[in-house]
């Protein structure tokens, strides 16, 4: 249907993210921590919410725990691993606070990039999971996923160790 409008003009971003809170509303997210957010029918941006509030970053993903937005998101190293960080605010408007690595320092992130977070929601809980991408590059055929337990409390969120294997509790 062509490109993603914002003022008439196509929103000219790579890495791009989609969110959509609580309400229903869906919003656009974009590198260096843009978010517009997208009219009801999710074919037109509405507004610019923020601008600019994450900048060097990119692959960006948010979720929403309680009250708090969580922004995920890589550094702009092409095709190289990094470690990976996140943001929190009470309000997709912001003001965003930088609050560090999404994993242990020199871990590149367990050799990935933020792709998304996928909330489970259980009657016990809610887990949080990340999902990132390993690229091969240039062999992309190669690249595989990282799909790991979050760790949430409050304004915090971590992914401290590895695990090779992992199962939720559908039935929790």
């Amino acid at each position: 249907r062509g490109p993603l409008l914002y003022n008439g003009s196509a929103i000219k971003m790579w890495d791009m993210g989609t969110f959509q809170d609580s309400d229903g509303s869906g919003y656009l997210l974009t590198h260096e921590g843009n978010i517009y957010r997208l009219a009801s029918n999710y074919r037109s941006a509405t507004s610019k919410v923020i601008s600019n509030f994450a900048p060097g970053s990119e692959s960006p993903a948010v979720f929403k725990a309680g009250s708090t937005y969580f922004w995920l998101g890589s550094g702009k190293t092409s095709w190289e691993r990094n470690d990976n960080v996140y943001y929190t605010a009470s309000s997709l408007s912001g003001p965003w606070t930088n609050r560090g690595n999404v994993a242990p320092s020199g871990t590149l992130t367990w050799n990935s990039q933020t792709t998304s977070v996928l909330s489970v929601n259980g009657s016990s809980g809610t887990t949080y999971m990340f999902m990132g991408d390993r690229w091969a590059y240039p062999l992309n055929a190669r690249a595989t996923y990282v799909w790991q337990p979050l760790t949430v409390s409050g304004t915090s969120m971590s992914m401290s160790t590895y695990r090779e294997a992992w199962k939720i509790n559908t039935s929790a």
